[in-house]
């Protein structure tokens, strides 16, 4: 599984790869990014699974890279993380997968994992 995160802070991002690291399957993919550029280069090139996505980034970039992953790649499964819950009614609106609030635990990305929108083995099939 190919797995992108955002955020636009360089620490945050690192502790949030990190944590899904040790909590995936050695075989998964995690690629961080702190631009969005970036990860719309990355999502158009690699057929990516899931992103986790800084909801609240201090420039708002957050739910407008969910409308253009999702041009990308329909079926990516869009998980928020955010430290409030402040803004979940808006990311909810978008049809994500999941919402995470800070501080995320392992157990959480479990869950999360376990409760993708969209399957990933149907997913793969799907893309061929």
């Amino acid at each position: 599984m190919k797995i992108v995160v955002y955020d636009d802070e360089q620490n945050i991002l690192k502790d949030t790869c990190d944590l899904l690291t040790k909590n995936l399957r050695s075989d998964d993919t995690v690629e961080g990014f702190t631009t969005v550029d970036e990860v719309k280069n990355y999502v158009n090139e690699y057929l990516t699974d899931t992103a986790f996505i800084c909801f609240h980034d201090g420039k708002g970039q957050g739910l407008e890279l969910v409308d253009a992953l999702r041009e990308i790649n329909a079926k990516i499964n869009i998980i928020f993380i955010s430290d409030s819950n402040l803004y979940m009614h808006e990311a909810f609106e978008k049809r994500i997968s999941g919402f995470l609030r800070r501080p995320i635990t392992g157990e959480d990305i479990r869950r999360e994992m376990e409760n993708l929108r969209f399957h990933i083995e149907e997913f793969r099939k799907s893309r061929g």
